[in-house]
């Protein structure tokens, strides 16, 4: 991995990566000789200060946290971190008479699916258990965004910060309610990025989301109507939500405010 200046992750990648180095962590079948030959399998100098009598030690929180800092703007990342969860899989002690592809299956369904799932998809990844292209049976790392996503998220926090903060300070809430594994963290999670949305259109025009959205709309009708429909569907899923969502629920709904709030910041001049 070529060493170069890299975008800082932001407030939301933060959050995420370190709820992955606790999910390593807590695990506690992670030996620094094996993290370290799997950094070195990519290409990528793991840091790692151990002596060789040490060489069986896990690795801590924080140890997990800065690797996984310096390696999520590179291209590896993907691959790198499903083989990282992936020996994780295997280091665990369970019956070793056991077949070792239903012990991954188990172990992923039982323990790590829905906090890593959340974790992952903050990052633009989704995680499963599918083929290497070595056509062996592991955990395998896809993108679900692309770059140009991405790159659209990590200006508009740029922007949000620098013009908008309250805006900024409700998406962070909504990405930290998202991974909070609370029972009402996906309702709460809406209702951030629903108030995110709500913070900049009074920045812009002074008022409430539903007049400030027709202010900004001019005279587009069609425009208006969708936006309103966004509007309803944002706050029927979160502040009058009468039942908890799903992850899928709250993860749309903080797209979809993000997606509107680039939108609103491109028709204000501002993007």
């Amino acid at each position: 991995m070529a060493e170069k200046e890299e975008k800082k992750p932001g407030l939301d990648e933060r959050l995420a990566l370190g709820r992955l180095a606790e999910i390593l962590e807590a695990n506690g079948r992670a030996p620094i000789h094996e993290v370290d030959w799997v950094c070195r399998k990519y290409g990528f100098e793991s840091g790692l200060d151990y002596r060789y009598d040490a060489k069986n030690r896990n690795l801590t929180r924080d140890e997990f946290f800065d690797l996984l800092i310096r390696t999520l703007r590179w291209a590896g990342f993907a691959r790198f971190i499903a083989e990282l969860m992936d020996l994780q899989l295997v280091e665990h002690g369970t019956d070793p008479y056991t077949d070792h592809d239903y012990r991954r299956q188990k172990l992923f369904e039982r323990w790590w699916g829905q906090p890593l799932g959340k974790a992952i998809g903050v990052l633009g990844f989704e995680i499963t258990i599918g083929r290497t292209g070595l056509g062996e049976t592991s955990l395998v790392v896809l993108p679900t965004v692309g770059q140009q996503r991405q790159a659209e998220t990590s200006k508009l926090r740029s922007i949000l910060a620098a013009k908008h903060p309250n805006g900024l300070e409700s998406l962070q809430g909504a990405y930290e309610a998202y991974m909070s594994g609370r029972t009402d963290g996906n309702r709460q999670a809406i209702e951030s990025a629903r108030n995110a949305l709500e913070k900049v259109v009074r920045d812009f025009t002074g008022k409430d989301l539903g007049p400030g959205i027709s202010e900004i709309s001019r005279d587009d009708e069609r425009t208006k109507d969708l936006l309103k429909e966004l509007r309803n569907y944002l706050g029927v899923q979160g502040p009058h939500a009468s039942e908890s969502r799903s992850d899928a629920d709250a993860l749309l709904g903080i797209h979809l405010a993000e997606d509107l709030l680039v939108w609103i910041l491109q028709q204000r001049g501002e993007w």
